[in-house]
Order: C-alpha cells, then structure tokens, then sequence
C-alpha cells in the first residue's frame, strides 16, 4: 500500500516525505493493537556524517526472522612488556590525582616517556636472560622468561552492520505495484546519485558522485519505539539483493509480476557505539596534559626523563 498522507507510526506533526509505502497492505490496520514492525525512513545525504533533515522517503514492512541481531566488536592486542606499561600509567595517574601542581607535572612526563623507559627495561632484561642467561635459567632451574603480557586496548573493531532477509508474496496487482515501488525506492536510496551539471550525460561522465542516501531504522510497537530492542544509528545501504525467482524456478503472473520475491539489505552504521558510563575526568585531563608535554619535549634523548625530579618508574 501506498500513500502519501501519514504512515504508521507518523504523528500529524511529521513533516511529509515524497513516498511513504508499507508491505502487507494490513500492517497500517494492525498498528493499534500493537503490531510489530519496523520503519526505515530515509534523508538526502549532505556528507558522510550530516543529512537534511526532512524525510525524502518512509518504508513500513514486517520484522524479518533473524532480523533482530546485533553484534558489538572490540579489538585487544596482546603486549609484551604491557604490565610495565600499566604500572607506570598508574603510577602517574596516582600523581595526577594527588593535586600537587608538581605531581601533576611529573605524572604528565612519566606518562608522556615512562612508558619508553618500561619498554626498554623489559627489554634489557629479556635480552639477557633469553641470551646469556638461556641455558641456565631455562634448563638450570626451570624457569622462564616473564616477558610481562598484558591485554591492550586497541578500539572498537568498526561500524556495526545490520541485515535484513524480507521475503515478498504479492496476492494482487496492488501488492506488486507497492513492492515494485518499495524495491524502486530501496534501490535509489542504495546508489549514488547524478550531478545535476552532468545529468545528460553518464555517471563516468560526472567528476565525482554524490553519495546515496541515510537511514533511520526503527523498530515500533504499535505507534511508538520498541524500548526493549536495540537502537540502531543512522546507516548506509552497502548491499542491496533482489531475486525474483528464489526457489529457482521462474514463476509470474499473467501481468508479469512476480510470484515471490526476495530482498537481502545490509545496512553499515555512520557511528560508533560508545558506553555511557562516566569518564575518569582526571586520568582524561593527564593524558591531555602528557600529550603536549611529548609534543613538547626535545626528541633527542628518548631518556630524557630520568632526571626530572618526581619522574620514576615502576619496575
């Protein structure tokens, strides 16, 4: 079904939008009794972050089987030398939060170089043990080296996909012609768009391309947010599959429609997802501090701390 006046889920209020479309063509009847569904509303694209913020389409359809997963990656590098360099950031953390404006000072050199000294002290003493000392150590006593591991953070691993499996089944001329309109729109909003200085001539024609649409996924509970799902930022379409003809035997209306149709969407998240916990304002502050104290800093002597009164290092 489509219309354009007011979508489910779209209060009087909502700005209107050039298509607003739905599959089944009973899901707008169902809202009020609390149907599930989804709402994929999308905006013309500014740049890679920004877009305008009237709707240039909306698209209501059923939640897909397998639709509501989301996973969340970080990435994590084992160290060598990492619990040396965890001592030393405590330490200067400690002195940070001590308040003195010396400590201060120094907590900022020995978190800007404490962690060269840690790492060349570890090191040192690998080297040694792992040379001169092998034999003895290792097959003396037993012993092996302690090359100090710890699990560093590196970042999140990127963006977060979802996607989506929706499977068509047309029962009349009005189901296709709302599928055909909701594949159309699906399609344009997946691919980028022609500059209007170029727009007699062909894509390779233009100097550069302007790129697609964002969407907004929602997934509603009757006439408003599901609270108990997860919430996904604004998106790209990376990947747009259509078959019509998925049990692989062509099957058609006399009108040429198709019988069934399949639609695969991956969508790829312009935000990262971040906690909402508390930050540490101090041990934020001092690494701001450490910052410009190495940019700072004479790049001769990788030692240089050393003799800064207040500077150490934990071994």
């Amino acid at each position: 079904m489509s219309t354009s006046s007011q979508r489910p889920g779209a209060s009087s209020s909502s700005p209107l939008v050039t298509d607003n479309l739905q599959y089944p063509d009973t899901l707008g009847q169902k809202v009020a009794a609390g149907q599930h569904y989804m709402l994929l509303t999308s905006y013309e694209s500014m740049n890679s972050m920004n877009h305008r913020s009237t709707p240039k389409s909306s698209i209501a359809l059923y939640i897909p089987a397998g639709g509501l997963n989301s996973t969340i990656g970080q990435t994590y590098e084992e160290i060598q030398g990492g619990e040396l360099f965890a001592q030393t950031g405590k330490t200067a953390i400690d002195k940070w939060e001590s308040g003195n404006e010396g400590d201060r000072a120094a907590a900022a050199i020995v978190s800007a170089g404490g962690g060269f000294v840690a790492s060349t002290l570890s090191k040192l003493k690998r080297s040694f043990l792992q040379n001169a000392g092998a034999g003895f150590v290792q097959a003396g006593l037993g012993l092996a080296v302690n090359n100090h591991l710890s699990v560093g953070y590196k970042g999140p691993t990127g963006f977060r996909e979802h996607s989506f499996a929706f499977k068509f089944f047309p029962k009349n001329s009005t189901d296709s012609d709302t599928i055909k309109k909701i594949l159309k729109d699906f399609r344009n909003g997946a691919t980028p768009r022609k500059s209007k200085s170029h727009s007699g001539a062909g894509m390779t024609a233009s100097a550069f391309f302007q790129s697609p649409r964002h969407w907004t996924i929602q997934f509603m509970a009757g006439g408003g947010t599901n609270e108990y799902l997860h919430e996904i930022k604004t998106s790209v379409i990376t990947q747009m599959q259509t078959n019509y003809d998925p049990t692989q035997m062509v099957s058609l209306h006399s009108d040429g429609s198709p019988v069934e149709i399949d639609l695969n969407l991956t969508f790829k998240e312009l935000e990262l997802i971040t906690s909402d916990d508390d930050i540490n304002q101090s041990a934020n502050d001092m690494a701001d501090a450490s910052a410009r104290v190495d940019r700072n800093a004479p790049k001769t002597d990788p030692l240089r701390y050393s003799s800064i009164p207040g500077a150490s290092v934990v071994q």
